[in-house]
């Protein structure tokens, strides 16, 4: 038996010492949940039923916690009795983190319905959900408090029937995302919402669905992003006799399945005002019923990776177009590079020969303030459509100039820009814009453009030496003053159109072979001025030089030392517009034109119509040295050079010195290779440069070495015989290396051609990424190069604060990620002590000072009564006791007569009043005979011990027969009504004699001391002593004619006793009860 009982003892030691096992969940089975907070150490918390946070209880969830929610309703109840649901009535705090969320989820499977949703009745106190994950749920979150008591702040609301209902009030969601659900926000009945820097995407349906069907709303929508959505990006209508004001600012409304934005009749009033914001690509349409207002656009914003990561890229349009100059849509750019040249360049951009052809996908922007350079021998190939789906034409690729554009080739290394396409209206084109200014155009060549150039420009744009082909209109202008120098318009439908309010200025320049008219000048606005000098314009399907004006306008045009000639139309021809067109042509040669030379318009001075005799027409428009044009033309206002730069004038007839040829090309007589003109018989000609690397031969037949030819030589450190870019050897000639710009395949991850450590790519040509110990600007706060999170930098380099749930070594003493400073981690990351003004468990009270005389002690206990503390201007004492029979009372008033209360040491009693008369006097003493105040029983009081005055001794009023003579009332009282023994019944003497010297002696009095016949005192039992009146030992009586008899030192000394044992007693009393009321 004992060796049982010690086994058995042995097995319970073993399993009471066993370390405990951490119970990895916490089972609610609904009904009210009061006062709680739910933590990871229960997590996860398992609800059965529905549960409900009463009115004035609250339920505080902290960061990192799971809540799983059953797919049946234990309790029956709510507003679905298949569903749980969590009703707030009172206030529920959820305080998860970024990093660190709060999750509600179905606990089995992921049906948008297993559970009903956070339900924030019409009572709720507050409802705050910082960090959280609401999935799962037929409503997310389903809203009828009336106010503001709703707020969401940094949540993930996925994958729901709805991810949030609004029945009333005007919550407020900031930094949030509304992912996959059936609809992402419902906002209905005279409901409102604020909607701040928050996405919604994917929803089946609408992304945010409005119906307002009571009252009048205002919703507002700042800074989202609204994406990828099954129907409607925002749907808003009323019912009849409601209205709805829909107010969305600084946002992205994109790729919607419907409409980005829907205004829909429902019989009331409906307004949207939409400013700054970016609606586009949305299949059904941008707009209807709305329209869009100050500082809107439409273009795609270029996003990271849509749809799941919707932050703005480098080019992105939607960059610096808020209302404030920000970035517009919930998540601005953060450094990711935009992947391709196309969108917006917000900073100044230099392109490469090395990573040259350029692929533009889509339209791009030059913004006003920034410059484009593009230098010698490199290549834009436009797309034939417009990823941006945006500018001009939505179909079509241009390249947008609001800022400046420097694109400067050479003859040998012409800029080009082009299509991947073949046809005449592959892409837009360069588009000049009004604010356009400052940009220069030489030596470039574009091609199979719809304009090759679309001018609006009010500013100066040089443009030269530029070769126009294959475009449906070369050059166009609508607007501003254009002068195009030595530029060659060829194989388009029209040449140059100057249409609007455009005077344009065409020199040394040659428009030949369109399929329309050559020169096409309509205005339609304003007085316009045209000047046309040494142009020649060839072989064009219609009019060489087309002139009209409208109603009201006028164009006045010029055309001096030009040829015009073998056009299939007019050569010159006036239409009337309405307008008034005047046509001045001099020193020119027009000739060989189908339909005529000249119509409405006439030959001026100097004119003459013969065979020009090109070197090979339609193609070389180089003169012969036969021609009739050659020194025939003016020296007012002729240029100093030609189409080839070939200096004007010579004297290309060799008679009468050098004059001016008329067309675009000076004849030169004596061709020399090595003149840097190009003439018949040389296929290259680089003056002074020839026979030198790069550059044409010596004999003018073919180019010298060159980068490219397979031959490493010049400046070539390399040279493979190819144009690829991404191998060993650019096609520069230069050898491949870290930061040239040109990601070498298999070698480099990137490559963006700067030694810049701060950006998307490391000046080792590895793509930046966290922990590589250099911080990337805009993106990281910061780069430790380690995966320590205890540190300064976390390690997902961002600078560890207090309130990010990751303890910091030797800096933080606690950190619970949250910003709730009455847990057990406070928001300054240090741990909760009395003293530091924050009240935690089991703190009665902080505030935070060392007083020990205000509502709080320094033990951060609440000042009370009896804490031995006197707390200024409420106590007037404090003695740390509840005994109410010293100098304080357990109220911490002093102790004073009258109190109630008897002052151990100091009164007698205390009745609590001041009444004199009820046995307790007002100052605290109990009442006796003599005490001078009149009590009950007491016939008089006066306060004296004398037996010959108005009230006796005893208290009693005196009278004859008391055996007390009152003085001056009295003869004598010798206390019998007996006659005949000297002293009457009336207390009157008899026969008048004298009292006997009867004097008491020390003894006891004899019994027959009265006195004589004679009035003698008798001698018989005479007491001993002196017998004087005032000794208590006498008789107590006194004859007629003796002093007053003072009261008795017995009596005296009896009243002392007796008020002291009165004390005693009642001391006693009083030490029990307090005795009592401390066991109590």
């Amino acid at each position: 038996m004992r060796r049982l009982l010690f086994a058995l003892l042995t097995a319970v030691l073993c399993v009471v010492c066993l370390p405990r096992l951490a119970l990895a969940q916490t089972t609610v089975a609904g009904g009210n949940v009061i006062n709680q907070t739910w933590t990871p150490a229960g997590s996860p918390y398992l609800v059965q039923g529905d549960i409900t946070i009463p009115s004035g209880a609250t339920l505080t969830i902290e960061a990192g916690t799971t809540v799983r929610l059953a797919n049946t309703d234990g309790q029956v109840s709510g507003l679905d009795t298949t569903r749980v649901e969590v009703t707030v009535n009172g206030t529920l705090t959820v305080n998860g983190t970024a990093s660190n969320q709060v999750t509600f989820q179905a606990q089995n499977g992921s049906s948008s319905t297993s559970w009903y949703g956070i339900v924030v009745s019409a009572s709720a106190a507050t409802v705050s959900l910082n960090g959280a994950i609401l999935q799962h749920a037929y409503y997310g979150v389903r809203n009828s408090s009336p106010g503001t008591q709703l707020q969401i702040q940094g949540s993930t609301i996925q994958n729901n029937s709805t991810g949030m209902q609004i029945l009333a009030g005007t919550p407020t969601v900031t930094g949030s995302t509304f992912l996959s659900n059936g609809t992402g926000i419902t906002v209905t009945s005279n409901a409102s919402l604020n909607l701040t820097g928050s996405v919604i995407r994917g929803s089946s349906g609408n992304g945010l669905n409005i119906n307002t069907s009571s009252g009048s709303a205002t919703i507002n929508v700042t800074g989202c992003t609204i994406y990828g959505n099954g129907s409607a990006g925002i749907h808003g209508e009323s019912s009849s006799g409601t209205s709805t004001t829909i107010n969305v600012k600084n946002a992205v409304i994109t790729s919607n399945s419907g409409y980005g934005i829907r205004r829909f009749s429902g019989g009331g009033t409906t307004t949207f005002n939409i400013t700054y914001s970016n609606i586009w690509g949305n299949a059904s349409g941008n707009l209807t019923g709305a329209t869009a207002g100050t500082g809107s656009l439409m273009a795609n914003p270029l996003f990271v990776n849509a749809p799941t990561n919707l932050r703005l890229t480098s080019n992105s349009p939607a960059r610096f177009a808020g209302e404030t100059g920000q970035d517009i849509g919930a998540l601005p750019y953060g450094g990711d590079a935009t992947n391709g040249l196309h969108g917006t360049l917000w900073v100044d951009t230099t392109l490469t020969t090395s990573q040259s052809p350029y692929t533009v996908a889509g339209d791009l922007t030059v913004p006003p303030g920034v410059t484009l350079t593009i230098p010698p021998g490199v290549t834009l190939n436009f797309a034939t459509n417009d990823l941006m789906a945006a500018g001009a034409d939505t179909a079509r690729s241009e390249l947008r100039v609001e800022g400046v554009l420097d694109a400067e080739g050479t003859l040998a290394a012409p800029v080009v820009l082009t299509s991947a396409g073949t046809s005449s209206t592959s892409w837009y084109g360069v588009h000049f814009l009004p604010s356009a200014a400052g940009s220069t155009l030489s030596h470039v060549t574009i091609n199979e453009a719809y304009y090759g150039i679309r001018y609006e420009a009010t500013g100066a744009v040089a443009l030269n030496h530029l070769i126009l082909h294959t475009c449906s209109t070369g050059f166009h202008a609508t607007a501003g003053s254009p002068v195009l120098r030595a530029v060659t318009a060829y194989g388009n439908g029209v040449g140059v159109t100057l249409t609007g309010s455009a005077s344009g200025t065409l020199v040394n320049s040659v428009v030949r072979q369109s399929s329309g008219n050559g020169v096409n000048i309509s205005i339609s606005s304003g007085a316009t001025t045209h000047v046309i000098t040494n142009a020649t314009l060839h072989g064009n399907g219609s009019a060489g030089l087309h002139v009209e004006a409208s109603s009201g306008t006028s164009a006045t045009v010029s055309v001096t030392n030009s040829i015009l000639s073998s056009n299939s139309g007019y050569g010159i021809r006036r239409y009337s517009g309405g307008g008034t067109a005047t046509i001045a042509t001099t020193y020119s040669n027009v000739w060989g034109n189908s339909s005529g030379n000249y119509t409405g318009a006439s030959e001026g001075m100097g004119c003459i119509s013969s065979n020009p005799l090109y070197v090979n027409a339609p193609t070389d428009l180089h003169l012969q040295s036969t021609s009739t044009s050659i020194d025939v033309g003016t020296a007012a206002g002729a240029p100093t050079s030609d189409r080839d730069d070939v200096t004007r004038p010579l004297n290309g007839d060799g008679i009468n010195g050098a004059e001016y040829d008329m067309g675009a090309y000076e004849f030169v007589a004596n061709p020399i290779c090595g003149d840097g003109v190009t003439v018949p018989g040389e296929a290259c000609d680089s003056g002074v440069n020839n026979g030198q690397y790069g550059y044409c031969n010596a004999t003018c037949t073919a180019m010298g070495p060159y980068c490219g030819d397979g031959v490493m030589n010049g400046p070539e450190t390399c040279d493979d015989g190819n144009q690829v870019n991404t191998d060993a050897c650019l096609n520069t000639c230069i050898m491949a290396t870290c930061g040239d710009g040109v990601i070498q395949a298999g070698v480099e991850e990137c490559d963006d051609q700067n030694q810049i450590n701060t950006d998307a790519c490391l000046n080792t040509c590895e793509t930046a990424a966290c922990g590589d110990g250099v911080v990337r600007a805009g993106v990281e706060e910061c780069d430790d190069g380690n995966q320590v999170s205890t540190d300064a930098c976390r390690n997902n380099c961002v600078m560890a604060t207090c309130g990010d749930g990751i303890i910091q070594v030797g800096v933080e003493a606690c950190d619970d990620g949250n910003q709730n400073d009455d847990d057990d981690c406070r928001n300054n990351c240090s741990l909760p002590g009395c003293g530091d003004g924050v009240v935690h468990a089991p703190e009665q009270c902080d505030d935070g000072n060392a007083s020990n005389t205000d509502a709080c002690l320094n033990t951060c206990l609440t000042a009370t009564c009896g804490d031995g503390y006197v707390r200024a201007g409420m106590e007037e004492c404090d003695d740390g006791n509840d005994a109410s029979n010293d100098a304080c009372l357990a109220t911490c008033v002093v102790a004073t007569c009258g109190d109630g209360h008897i002052q151990e040491g100091v009164e007698n009693c205390d009745d609590g009043n001041q009444n004199d008369g009820d046995g307790c006097s007002s100052v605290c003493l109990n009442s006796f005979c003599g005490d001078g105040l009149l009590q009950p029983g007491e016939a008089c009081d006066d306060g004296n011990a004398s037996n010959t005055d108005a009230c006796l001794a005893t208290c009693k009023l005196p009278s004859c027969g008391d055996g007390h003579v009152q003085v001056g009332v009295e003869d004598c009282d010798d206390g019998n009504g007996v006659a005949g023994d000297g002293c009457a019944p009336d207390c009157t003497s008899e026969n008048g004699g004298q009292g006997g010297s009867g004097q008491g002696g020390s003894g006891q009095g004899g019994n027959n001391g009265q006195g004589g016949d004679n009035g003698q005192g008798g001698d018989v039992n005479a007491g001993g002593g002196d017998g004087t009146a005032s000794d208590d030992g006498g008789c107590g009586c006194r004859t007629a004619g003796s002093g007053p008899a003072p009261a008795p030192a017995w009596l005296m000394l009896g009243s002392a006793l007796a008020a002291a044992a009165l004390r005693r007693a009642q001391g006693r009393r009083g030490s029990r009860r307090s005795a009592h009321d401390r066991r109590a």
